[in-house]
């Protein structure tokens, strides 16, 4: 999957370090198995229309996060991944959002 960069991800710290716990590193959208980062979901949506000028926000997107394995998850597998690495700052609700996660 060809991968846009919005502000440069972190690097995957858990080389060959199977005991470095999954983290979430940035907001993510994928749209036509292409993933557009950024600090928040506004701002890899502005990647993605950089590549795709007009593509309204809803339509065919999937939002979600990559996590420092390289995945990308939606919101719902997001949450539990920045659980289980204790991530989640604000009130726990059933998907993450942008800005409920700390690096």
């Amino acid at each position: 999957m060809e991968s846009q960069r919005g502000p440069e991800r972190p690097k995957n710290t858990s080389q060959g370090n199977e005991n470095q716990e999954e983290r979430i590193v940035s907001a993510a959208l994928e749209y036509k198995g292409q993933v557009f980062n950024g600090q928040t979901h506004l701002s890899a949506l502005e990647e993605l229309q950089k590549v795709y000028p007009g593509v309204p926000e809803a339509e065919h997107v999937r939002f979600g996060f990559v996590t420092s394995t390289g995945r990308f998850v939606d919101e719902y597998e997001a949450k539990e991944v920045a659980k289980k690495a204790s991530q989640i700052r604000g009130p726990e609700r059933d998907r993450l959002y942008s800005d409920e996660y700390k690096e």
